[in-house]
């Protein structure tokens, strides 16, 4: 008697979740899709380069290691990288929070990190914090 309403409250909980994070999914798939290529190339390429940012590696929810990610930001133009420098705080707070919430670590393989999710979190979280126009691309250019 009991595992049919466990089962019905986690069927419950899981279309609930999937309903609330679709337009966020979206959202970031969407960004996943632009890809460097897509961030207009020109002669004048604007980037800035965050310090390193430590990822947690996870196994069965327990902190097994971290793996230093080296993160540049392009940018529109010399406004843009003025604002971003101002708000890099801001910035490399959200990204922190989000790679401690998620895991880094693709599930179903051997401790292979998911390197096109946490670029396109970052991307969002990104151009949530200074704006569409101003964030082209994000790159990981070393681990």
């Amino acid at each position: 008697m009991f595992f049919p309403i466990l089962r019905s409250c986690l069927l419950a909980g899981f279309v609930a979740a999937l309903l609330f994070a679709a337009p966020v999914r979206q959202s970031i798939a969407a960004e996943a899709q632009a890809t460097p290529e897509d961030a207009g190339l020109r002669d004048e390429n604007i980037f800035i380069a965050l310090k390193p940012l430590n990822v947690p590696v996870r196994r069965r929810n327990e902190i097994t290691g971290f793996v230093a990610l080296d993160v540049s930001l392009e940018v529109a133009d010399d406004a843009a990288r003025s604002r971003a420098q101002r708000l890099l705080p801001r910035v490399r707070d959200a990204f922190i929070r989000e790679l401690f919430a998620n895991p880094a670590v693709q599930r179903g393989t051997q401790g292979r990190i998911d390197y096109r999710r946490i670029r396109s979190v970052l991307l969002h979280r990104a151009r949530q914090i200074l704006g569409r126009e101003t964030v082209l691309t994000i790159y990981i250019t070393g681990t």
